[in-house]
């Protein structure tokens, strides 16, 4: 398998998820405050209302960096991968004699 190509694809998969997990996170945070502040102005809400509200709050929390975790592990997993299918390469060509080529200066007179 040529990893070559890969590598910097796998870079730009992962920039793109920080990216929009950064987005999303605090997108997520923003519509907790905004909607915090609303139970605190609206003192008729029932409390059963702000527990299942923070209970909510706290599971978006919990998911959201279960999936970053996931992500990041599967990061790691498939650059495991790849730095294994670039031995096995290298370990082929150095086998078949295709190692390399040593680059040497001359110099020109």
């Amino acid at each position: 398998m040529e990893t070559k190509w890969m590598r910097p694809v796998l870079d730009a998969n992962k920039i793109a998820f920080q990216g929009w997990y950064q987005a999303v996170s605090s997108m997520q945070d923003q519509a907790e405050k905004m909607l915090h502040n609303t139970f605190e102005q609206f003192p008729v809400a029932p409390e059963s209302s702000k527990q299942l509200f923070g209970q909510w709050v706290d599971l978006c929390k919990k998911e959201r960096e279960n999936l970053k975790k996931t992500v990041d592990q599967s990061f790691e997993a498939f650059e495991k991968l790849m730095a294994g299918q670039e031995k096995k390469h290298e370990e082929k060509e150095e086998k078949n004699g295709k190692s390399k080529p040593a680059t040497s200066k001359t110099a020109s007179s």
